[in-house]
Order: C-alpha cells, then structure tokens, then sequence
C-alpha cells in the first residue's frame, strides 16, 4: 500500500512537470545573452544557455553614426524571433560607451519597415529650336508630358505599437 501511494506520488509529480514545462521555458529571468562583434550580432539563449535559441538582434547601421539635431533615424537592427515572443522590445536598454557605458535615458520611438510597392509616372520631354528676334540667337522651347508609369519598391517606416 505504502509502495503504490510513492509510485502514484512520482507519477503525479512528474505529470506536474510535464505539464509546467512549458510555463518553466517562458521564464525571463534565465534568459543568457551572447555578443558576437564581428557580425554585431546579440544572440538570446534560454534556461542560463543551456536551453533553446529564443530570438537574435543585429545591428544593421555602422556602431558611429553622425545624427543632426531633430528626428532622425539613429539606428537599424533586424530582430529574429524563434518564439512566439511578443515582449522582444520590453527591455532593450542603450549605453554609451563613451561614458564608461553609463545608461542612456531618453524615449525612443521603434518603428518596422515594410517595403510597399508605388506608382511613379514617367514623362517624355519634347524640345524644338526657336529663332529668339531679340538676341538673334536660337533657343530651345521644351514641354514635358506624362507618357505612362512603372511600379518601384520604397521603403515606409511604421510606428510600433
């Protein structure tokens, strides 16, 4: 009798953990990160390391860059989920290496880029010579018309929400 309620405890138990593995996977507080400066590239492991590849983020813009006064794009990176991980963006944090990696605290706007495909028209200009009387001298007279279209790929920044 006491041997069946200790197999039937193990069976409970390790029904449990099966269960909670997956809740034990989304924990965040395990989460490793690795850098790779060759290819700047931030890849986020989970389980301290030891578990799957959640996601990588790489920087797609030189790391000094020159931004003027106002708003300006300052940075580019491609970010990878392998998860169904909607909280990517909740804890980026920027230092400035400058400063002995002292924090930088502003607000930032993220935004994605889709490539969205346009209409451009296309014209055709018509030159003739012209006797200028005044200057005696001979001009060009030119008209520009619209003579159809093509489609070309621009890139559009949209805001995250």
């Amino acid at each position: 009798m006491k041997k069946q309620r200790v197999v039937l405890k193990n069976a409970v138990i390790v029904l449990l953990a099966v269960m909670l593995l997956q809740t034990i996977s989304a924990f965040e507080f395990d989460n490793v990160k690795s850098y790779d400066p060759n290819t700047r590239t931030i890849i986020v492991t989970n389980i301290f390391g030891f578990g799957s590849q959640i996601g990588e983020a790489k920087l797609l813009t030189p790391l000094n860059v020159q931004v003027p006064p106002g708003y300006q794009k300052v940075a580019e990176f491609e970010i990878k989920s392998y998860d169904d991980y909607s909280n990517a963006l909740s804890n980026i944090v920027f230092y400035n290496k400058r400063e002995d990696s002292k924090e930088i605290n502003r607000e930032y706007d993220f935004k994605y880029k889709t490539i969205q495909v346009v209409k451009v028209p296309d014209y055709e200009t018509t030159c003739k010579d012209i006797w200028n009387e005044k200057n005696k001298s001979l001009d060009q007279e030119c008209t520009t018309k619209e003579i159809g279209s093509h489609e070309e790929k621009q890139e559009v920044w949209v805001d995250m929400t």
